[in-house]
């Protein structure tokens, strides 16, 4: 337990350094902008409306739009993944139609990706499809799907403790928002961003487990931050093993148990 604090406050430190030079850097790039704006002398209005400025874009649209998403995203999503759990139950025991018979906006008839649209786009700025997927999830989402996983996958494997997965989430997404916030980071642009840290990877398949839950076996969103840590996942079967090994292990099993895939084919 030591050791996992120790790494744990190590974590929180390297994050917090990370977050200071980022802040530095935007101090750096308000300055510029300063100067620029003395020599060209611009209005707000015509700046904010230029297409070519690439910083602000994504914050005015980051204002607009996540008000209309929100109720959707938040609204009837826990009972619906209650009846899906349950019709899929009965199903198994040949009790109810194979048909769809809750239908609402949250849920699909077709065996799709499209399953949980919300999931996919939960930032009002378009995601790159270059960009990690880690981007495309709210830090409340993030948590909301974390307390599903524990109350519907956790208390049967028990291999986290939820509590400090939590802090985990928060930790990452103070870096993540800060990025973006001053630009550091941009979703709509090309380039990964990508965040490979062992704990952000055991973070990423407990929001794509849960995912591909809600979804019924299937969800665009979970497979992409799957393939996202498939790669760590392959070369750690060579590696000696510590705890997060096992446990990225252990929530890849469950990954593909809720996902109806065979493991072996996946990982070999």
């Amino acid at each position: 337990m030591s050791t996992v604090n120790s790494e744990f406050r190590s974590m929180k430190d390297q994050i917090t350094t990370l977050q200071d030079q980022v802040n530095s850097l935007f101090s750096s790039l308000n300055e510029l902008r300063s100067q620029r704006s003395s020599i060209e002398s611009p209005s707000f209005d015509n700046f904010s409306r230029d297409g070519s400025q690439p910083v602000f874009t994504p914050m005015h649209a980051g204002l607009a739009k996540p008000r209309l998403r929100h109720p959707r995203f938040h609204g009837p999503t826990s009972s619906t993944f209650n009846f899906n759990v349950a019709r899929s139950s009965l199903q198994n025991m040949g009790i109810a139609p194979t048909e769809e018979v809750i239908t609402d906006d949250l849920t699909t008839a077709h065996a799709t990706p499209a399953g949980s649209p919300p999931h996919v786009t939960p930032f009002a700025p378009p995601i790159h499809p270059t960009k990690d997927p880690i981007w495309a999830i709210k830090r409340e989402d993030a948590i909301r799907l974390c307390q599903i996983y524990e109350e519907e996958i956790g208390i049967m494997y028990p291999l986290f403790e939820i509590e400090k997965v939590t802090q985990q989430i928060n930790l990452l997404y103070t870096f993540m928002e800060a990025a973006t916030r001053t630009g550091f980071a941009q979703r709509a642009l090309p380039g990964s961003d990508g965040l490979q840290d062992d704990n952000t990877n055991l973070i990423k398949m407990i929001l794509a487990t849960t995912l591909v839950v809600e979804g019924g076996g299937q969800s665009e969103l979970g497979q992409r931050l799957y393939l996202s840590v498939k790669p760590v996942i392959e070369s750690k079967i060579w590696e000696p093993l510590d705890i997060r090994t096992i446990q990225l292990f252990g929530i890849v099993v469950c990954y593909h148990d809720s996902s109806h895939r065979p493991l072996i084919p996946n990982i070999s």
